[in-house]
């Protein structure tokens, strides 16, 4: 029977392959518009009869990536399960995207392969992007309490109350809850452990990829969303965004992130913001003061994390991350108290011709933040870095080689879509292989709060990293004379 009974009201889903249960389009809180919009989610209320949750719900309105049928009444999530009995893990999935693209209907994230070798329940969903989530205006004076700061994080925790108010009418245990996200979402996964009110709402986390870095201190939000409103929407009255025309707003959106990527390399514009309500501070800070003690943590990033970002070229001259010399000088204006010639010079021996761009880009935007982020929970709580390896053929021709998002399929076990030619020249064992071996760790954490035997905890003392290939290693100081590099900058504080 696919007909589950929350407190809330009844919801109908649809039985199919491979086995599973499928509930898709559940909405989580009332449509964020009009009144509500720029305001944080409101809870829905319970209803009479039954609703049909059949096909996905529309997904943030955004101008770039995949985009499947938008609307500002995005709040949405989907779940899938074997059976409505019974008490599964609940692996609750923040999808990527740099915060202003994305949703959790994308074919990546179909949780229907996962949950059903897994036996496990998997939800995904939409929350707010760009300008409508991660943009600040309470921070300005003539915003008269109309605005609501942090309001994409402020649905992702909605969605997780729903969740473990809601899941036990799924065949989900509401006392275990995985929360994991890659990219925005792994940078989500790391925010959400230091807001107070999500604090019991989820139980162990997985940060893939994580943007950690990039969250807002309130007088930086406050300066780039004035740049954002005068220059940008053209207007002096901040009261005019509350009701502008949603494509106004996101194309500006469009040009204003990779403009400032440009000019400050490494931080996404739209992002989180320290606001002293819903995230009271840095989570880094909150970490090192214990804010997620007794939450086990896996975290880690891929081998190449930027070449995709080299390649993309949305834009010439304006890519996302540090790949070109000007943003390595933007970079270092913006950080003036680093030492350049020093950090770069220590790139230039370490790696030949340009791939000491890339691997600054990455260092800087994934990975020196995630090995400071694991350091610091490592102090509080059970703590399991990784770094992803593998590389395909068609992957190693196309110089991707293991860039950012590509363990995804190994996590879903989708393959199909456009992954699906990343590994036809592939051993089918080796991608099978890994396919087992990556998902499981994730499953067995999100059970016991350990990935397996095999993985050792990270601490500062041997710093031992777990590493997935053909053949998975165990790597003592993964990166270590950068790591030892950076930890000695002001940058790593």
């Amino acid at each position: 029977m696919s007909i589950a009974t929350t407190r809330l009201g009844k919801i109908n889903g649809l039985y199919g392959k491979p086995g599973i249960y499928k509930w898709k389009g559940i909405r989580y809180a009332k449509p964020p518009v009009g009144d509500l919009r720029f305001r944080a989610p409101v809870p829905v209320e319970p209803w009479e009869g039954i609703i049909n949750a059949f096909k996905y719900g529309s997904q943030s309105p955004q101008a770039i990536g995949p985009i499947l049928h938008t609307n500002e009444d995005c709040l949405f999530l989907n779940i899938w399960s074997k059976s409505i009995d019974g008490k599964r893990p609940v692996m609750f999935f923040i999808h990527g995207g740099a915060y202003i693209a994305g949703s959790g209907s994308q074919n990546f994230y179909d949780g229907s392969g996962m949950a059903y070798k897994q036996d496990v329940v998997v939800v995904t969903i939409n929350y707010r992007l760009g300008a409508l989530g991660y943009l600040h205006f309470d921070n300005l004076p003539e915003a008269q309490n109309r605005f609501d700061s942090n309001c994409g994080l402020r649905d992702q925790v909605a969605a997780l109350k729903w969740v473990k108010e809601n899941i036990d009418a799924f065949g989900g245990d509401p006392d275990n809850i995985t929360i994991f996200g890659e990219s925005a979402g792994g940078g989500s996964v790391s925010t959400l452990m230091a807001v107070p009110s999500a604090k019991g709402l989820f139980h162990k986390a997985i940060s893939q990829s994580g943007i950690i870095d990039c969250v807002l201190k309130r007088n930086w939000a406050t300066s780039t969303t004035r740049d954002f409103v005068e220059n940008y929407l053209k207007t002096e009255n901040v009261q005019d965004i509350v009701t502008m025309d949603t494509k106004k707003l996101v194309d500006a959106s469009v040009d204003f992130y990779f403009d400032m990527c440009y000019k400050m390399p490494g931080i996404l514009i739209f992002c989180p913001e320290v606001d002293g309500d819903v995230l009271p501070e840095h989570p880094i800070d909150a970490i090192r003061k214990g804010s997620s003690e007794g939450v086990p943590l896996i975290i880690g990033f891929n081998k190449d994390e930027a070449n995709f970002f080299s390649l993309l070229g949305i834009r010439p001259g304006k890519n996302c991350l540090a790949s070109t010399i000007p943003q390595v000088d933007a970079f270092f204006q913006t950080n003036n108290h680093l030492d350049k010639n020093k950090i770069m010079s220590c790139y230039q021996s370490e790696y030949k011709n340009g791939e000491y761009l890339r691997r600054f880009a990455a260092d800087i935007t994934f990975n020196i933040p995630i090995l400071k982020f694991a350091e610091a929970h490592s102090l509080h709580g059970p703590t399991f870095l990784y770094r992803y390896d593998f590389v395909s053929t068609v992957q190693r021709v196309l110089g991707l080689k293991a860039t950012h998002a590509m363990e995804l399929p190994f996590v879903f076990s989708n393959f199909s879509g456009p992954m699906k030619a990343l590994y036809l020249l592939s051993n089918p064992k080796s991608v099978q292989g890994l396919n087992q071996r990556m998902q499981g760790a994730w499953i067995t954490f999100a059970r016991s709060g350990n990935p397996g035997a095999k993985w050792p905890q990270y601490n500062t003392n041997s710093r031992e990293a777990y590493v997935f290939n053909d053949q998975d290693t165990v790597v003592h100081d993964i990166n270590g004379t950068l790591r030892a590099l950076w930890e000695g900058s002001s940058y790593y504080v």
